[in-house]
């Protein structure tokens, strides 16, 4: 014999099934037996297994054969009273009752779950955004008096109770594995914040010049993987699930809270596989630039030059003259560590063509917390895209169902110059709508934080900050050694730099060189050991200060070089005779 199972027992005269019942058996007209099968088949069979007609028809009034034709019905007294009690019932009748702004327009809901079942069946993602605006122009269309004074806000909250009451529909997600970081990483982070403090106190650098860059892949239909669907449904189907073309988008931004023009990759070899010229002619006004990656829409080393060269540099000299500051002002570009970033290649042509740019690299593995285009900026832009990408598809859909096609036979554009086309003006509106956004992208550098240090201008070069890298230089001398190289960078071949003498050795003067030094501080022949410091930057008299001395960067290696080849300036001593007396003091790279 079987054990007794006991009976599941359901209260439909919860708001929530109420309401679906009761929109069923409106939409049959009465008709009991066709109100369940279109609950169960609006709602995945799942919810409404066990109500059956007789049951329907215990709560409605007896009613004759002509009102029956007619499609006329009426609920009992007491089956109306038992609905009024469970809706007392019910603490959070707004967030669990049905949406009561529409209760009163049976045909306007009607229409707008015609409208969203019609997306589903021609595989549109369903998102809040569509929903929305299916509502919304409904409205506007067959009862625009509703909208008046601006009472109906159609929150996040009305379109799930409304797609749950009245379709019976849940979001479906998927899930992803977490991303792992490495055991040391807030120590790399420290480090790395340091590291950022030091050059930009070394070099001088403003905010504005210190730029974090990263790509990111787009799809041409940017459907994402969520949509509202039927409960309880085994196949979920979607426009555009399958569509795996791509291109790269190359997102970088200043602390400043400027945006750089993008860099937008396109698979192929030739022009012909990007955005044809009047599609994109908005967009080189903008300064975006349209590349062709080759065999693949990934950066390479040649997209990658590309943009160094067009955007980057152009970036950083328009910003030097804004700002009037020389000519060979140092610029730090803080990119992840990526092997086509970190190559021999690209570092070598790096030094040799753009010898002004810093590049530093985020520790590896540390993205998510250290990169502004990864914290605050990438997925804001993929939303924005996905966000005009579903307009584009309602439109296309609405344009079809106009025409006459069957929702089933409706398929989005195949041809990808068409989509190509469509994603320039998607990415020129999210770069407009970015630079009219400022503080959207200073947060995404401050929340780039780990305990009390943050990507912010403000944070990297506070006093505390100062100090703090100070005493980690004394702390920890192989941390100093790393952000101040001995050799300098500038120069294209360190081979061809003086190696006779070992510059930090003062044992390597003659006793002739230092009388020289001490008795004609003017001599032509002063040159080597005297030019540099412990912490290999060269002192001269020009614009002295208050010591008779300046710190020369390492990039103005080259003017210093070539008057010095003339024989015309002497880095060893000061040239005015006043300053005769001063000598330069070799302190830590922090000391003032």
């Amino acid at each position: 014999m079987k054990p007794r199972v006991q009976a599941r027992r359901t209260n439909w005269f919860h708001p929530t099934q109420w309401s679906a019942i009761s929109d069923a058996v409106i939409r049959s007209k009465w008709n009991l037996t066709a109100a369940v099968k279109l609950l169960n088949s609006s709602c995945g069979g799942e919810g409404f297994k066990t109500l059956y007609p007789s049951t329907l028809s215990n709560w409605m009034e007896p009613h004759t054969n002509e009102e029956r034709i007619q499609g006329e019905g009426q609920w009992t007294e007491k089956t109306l009273t038992a609905v009024q009690i469970a809706h007392s019932k019910v603490s959070l009748q707004k967030s669990q009752g049905q949406p009561r702004f529409l209760a009163s327009h049976p045909r306007i809901v009607k229409t707008i779950c015609e409208r969203l079942e019609q997306f589903h069946d021609a595989g549109l993602p369903i998102s809040r955004v569509i929903v929305k605006l299916t509502i919304i122009s409904t409205i506007k269309a067959k009862a625009p008096e509703l909208l008046a004074g601006g009472k109906f806000k159609c929150s996040d909250a009305y379109v799930r109770r409304f797609l749950h009451t009245h379709l019976c529909w849940s979001m479906r997600t998927l899930t992803q594995a977490a991303h792992k970081l490495p055991d040391d990483w807030e120590k790399q982070c420290k480090d790395q914040f340091m590291r950022l403090s030091h050059y930009i106190k070394m070099f001088n650098v403003p905010a504005e010049l210190i730029i974090n860059a990263d790509q990111t892949g787009v799809c041409l239909i940017p459907a994402g993987n969520k949509t509202w669907a039927p409960t309880g449904v085994k196949q979920v189907t979607t426009m555009a699930k399958e569509e795996k073309h791509q291109f790269t988008l190359m997102v970088a931004s200043s602390a400043v809270g400027d945006m750089l023009p993008f860099q937008s990759i396109h698979k192929g070899k030739t022009v012909a596989s990007l955005p044809l010229a009047k599609a994109h002619a908005r967009g080189e006004s903008m300064g975006i630039l349209w590349t062709a990656g080759g065999d693949t829409h990934w950066s390479s080393l040649g997209a990658m030059q590309a943009w160094v060269d067009k955007v980057l540099v152009l970036y950083i000299q328009t910003t030097v003259q804004h700002l009037m500051l020389p000519k060979h002002q140092r610029a730090i570009c803080y990119i992840d560590a990526w092997s086509v970033h970190r190559s021999n290649e690209l570092s070598a042509w790096m030094k040799h063509k753009h010898p002004n740019i810093k590049v530093t690299f985020v520790p590896a593995g540390c993205t998510r917390i250290l990169q502004p285009a990864d914290v605050g900026l990438q997925w804001v832009i993929k939303h924005f895209i996905q966000c005009v990408c579903l307009k584009f598809l309602t439109t296309h859909i609405e344009e079809e169902l106009q025409n006459g096609v069957v929702p089933t036979h409706i398929h989005i554009p195949k041809n990808i110059n068409k989509l190509r086309d469509a994603t320039a003006t998607w990415i020129m509106d999210a770069l407009e709508w970015l630079r009219d956004n400022l503080e959207l992208v200073k947060s995404a550098w401050r929340l780039c934080s780990v305990k009390n240090w943050n990507l912010s201008y403000e944070c990297l070069t506070s006093a505390e900050a100062v100090s703090t890298v100070a005493e980690h230089f004394d702390e920890d001398p192989t941390f100093a050694l790393q952000v101040t190289p001995p050799s300098d960078p500038m120069i294209d071949d360190p081979e061809a730099q003086n190696m006779d003498i070992d510059v930090d050795d003062d044992m390597a003067l003659t006793p002739q060189n230092l009388a020289q030094l001490l008795l004609d501080p003017h001599h032509s022949q002063s040159k080597g050991p005297s030019k540099f410091s412990l912490c290999g930057n060269i002192f001269t008299s020009n614009e002295s200060n208050g010591d008779g001395y300046r710190v020369i960067s390492q990039f103005d290696e080259e003017e210093l070089t070539d008057n010095d080849a003339d024989g015309e300036t002497d880095l060893g001593s000061p040239k005015n005779s006043e300053n005769d007396n001063n000598t330069p003091s070799h302190s830590q790279p922090w000391s003032s």
